[in-house]
């Protein structure tokens, strides 16, 4: 018989040897795997109440489809709705205040928003898939500007806002993962050239789709830049790792992601190995956000009880600049029926493509804010 390799051809002796070298790797890589598994950071558990029910109704309005929630001043919500073109904002104890925006094209108009963000001196910015720009508006809801992303064929998937009042968005179709923009719309600097890992076209349920398509697919992220350290930050939506870049561009660290939920379908993630590329039914994480000097991630983690309920675990990790996880908070479990699914693939088309930051957090993070557009709803999370 031709093997590759046989060892009862040596001495009992040295199968022996052998032998127990073999447990010693695989006791070694067990004892790799249990430390990189161990968890160092404690869990704490959160109740869940609604704030703004689907039922409750302003100005004969009420929330269609909620997308994004922010911290005001005041501690009032501002929560951006898809299907409404505009902003709603609400005291702290969910009662309606006043409305932002109105569905168009012109200065000062919306068309399908779908990102959020609010600066130091509470100015509001708003991302318009509809419109490809960004508009910006003091707190009161004056107009100030707008300027639209470079190139008309680009989209952004998810932006952020620095301190200075530095607009981060990623838009992978630019060539890189970052551009950073003024508020007048200049481009100040391009950061991180987007990976070419796809060569060739590749299959897609039945589609051959170009490499080019596919590597920006795969450039698609949650930009940020960290104050403290003075770098970006893209989390990719798509692969199993955060990069960081230094202000010049130059990639300092890649960061393979340590969220457990993300572990566990390591070997699904589409990459150079695995260029199957299920895109929708593998993204990483539902959302990112930049509050406080820390980074707060949900992770994605969804399944369908025996009742056919989508039950979603919305579990929230603090993040440090080192990327090292500092806590996890642990929300209930959130029920979703499939007429709610449907409801929320009637609007899907843009959100998908264009970033989920459903949640805002509290300073103290004794409270979360969460927009659940499959319930017409904002809920919130708080510290038992």
């Amino acid at each position: 018989m031709n093997t590759f390799f046989s060892y009862s051809k040596y001495p009992v002796k040295q199968r022996r040897v052998f032998f127990s070298f073999i447990i010693l790797l695989i006791l070694l890589r067990y004892e790799v795997y249990s430390q990189t598994k161990e968890k160092s950071y404690p869990e704490i558990p959160y109740i869940s109440s609604t704030f703004i029910s689907s039922d409750y109704t302003f100005n004969n309005r009420g929330l269609v489809f909620p997308i994004q929630v922010c911290l005001g001043q005041n501690n009032e919500i501002i929560v951006l709705d898809y299907a409404e073109d505009c902003l709603y904002f609400f005291d702290k104890d969910g009662k309606y205040i006043r409305t932002i925006g109105q569905r168009g094209q012109g200065p000062g108009d919306l068309l399908r928003p779908t990102g959020l963000q609010i600066d130091k001196n509470s100015d509001i910015y708003i991302y318009e898939t509809g419109n490809n720009r960004i508009s910006i508006f003091s707190y009161n809801g004056k107009f100030i500007t707008s300027f639209r992303l470079k190139g008309s064929a680009y989209r952004c998937f998810t932006f952020s806002v620095t301190k200075n009042q530095e607009v981060i968005v990623n838009a992978p179709t630019t060539g890189f993962y970052i551009t950073v923009y003024s508020r007048d719309g200049n481009i100040l600097r391009e950061v991180g050239s987007v990976e070419q890992l796809v060569k060739k076209p590749v299959n897609l349920i039945g589609d051959l789709i170009d490499a080019s398509i596919l590597n920006n697919t795969l450039g698609a992220g949650f930009p940020f830049y960290e104050e403290n350290e003075g770098n970006y930050y893209i989390f990719l939506q798509y692969l199993p790792y955060i990069k960081i870049f230094n202000t010049k561009g130059e990639m300092i660290k890649k960061v393979d992601v340590q969220f457990p939920e993300i572990l566990k379908i390591i070997d699904e993630i589409p990459g150079p190995g695995n260029p199957k590329l299920g895109l929708r039914l593998m993204s990483i994480y539902n959302t990112v956000a930049y509050s406080n000097n820390y980074f707060y991630v949900i992770t994605i983690e969804s399944e369908t009880d025996k009742d056919g309920l989508l039950k979603i675990y919305n579990n929230t990790y603090k993040v440090d600049a080192e990327l090292k996880i500092l806590k996890k908070i642990v929300p209930p479990v959130l029920y979703i029926s499939n007429e709610e699914l449907q409801h929320f693939y009637r609007f899907d088309r843009d959100i998908t493509s264009s970033g989920r930051n459903h949640f805002t957090i509290s300073l103290d993070e004794n409270t979360i804010y969460y927009a659940v557009p499959y319930q017409c709803s904002v809920i919130k999370y708080s510290k038992k």
